[in-house]
């Protein structure tokens, strides 16, 4: 099996059996490219797989030209990437809860600010959905969050989560002021 091969290929490279820790160098599109989830988006067979290894061993090897492309699957938002009809199911319920519970929250006294809280806490949980979900490889890229898993990368997680939700909330918050602002001008 393709995959197998690229995640052994990757394992011996780093010693980690990973797909978010790749290894750089020379076989790093071709192991990116036999881990790729969608069976389409990998070689089509163990020939090929050959034929790109040789291209290494000889130096006529492009890295570039083993990477794919990114996709419309690779932009769908988190619950929608897999196309499973219950994590479809899923996901609309929680970006409705999201919606729903933001736009009723109810922070006490009425203000002309509600509007702007309101659309700053949708946007701040909408940013820690896709930040949790690792939507196109947030967390992966992050130098913050350690690549293996334990109580270490937990504790980072969470921390980080906190973090993505008050930037968001405060970006949110700043955005609609500027708005708001320019309105009653």
């Amino acid at each position: 099996d393709i995959y197998a091969l690229g995640m052994l290929m990757n394992t011996l490279l780093t010693g980690k059996p990973s797909r978010e820790n790749i290894a750089k160098g020379p076989l790093e599109g071709i192991i990116r490219k036999c881990l790729e989830i969608d069976r389409s988006g990998r070689f089509k067979n163990v020939s090929e797989l050959r034929k790109a290894l040789l291209k290494v061993r000889s130096g006529k090897y492009s890295k570039a030209a083993h990477i794919a492309p990114k996709t419309k699957r690779d932009y769908r938002l988190p619950g929608f990437r897999s196309g499973d009809p219950l994590h479809m199911l899923i996901a609309v319920a929680g970006y409705l809860l999201i919606f729903v519970g933001s736009i009723t929250c109810d922070a006490g006294a009425p203000s002309e600010f509600d509007g702007i809280s309101r659309f700053s806490l949708a946007v701040s949980l909408f940013a820690l959905v896709l930040f949790c979900c690792d939507y196109l490889g947030i967390q992966s890229r992050s130098s913050f969050i350690p690549k293996e898993k334990g109580a270490k990368r937990t504790f980072r997680l969470i921390i980080a989560g906190i973090a993505v939700v008050i930037a968001f909330f405060l970006f949110a918050l700043l955005i609609s002021a500027i708005l708001y602002a320019l309105i009653t001008l």
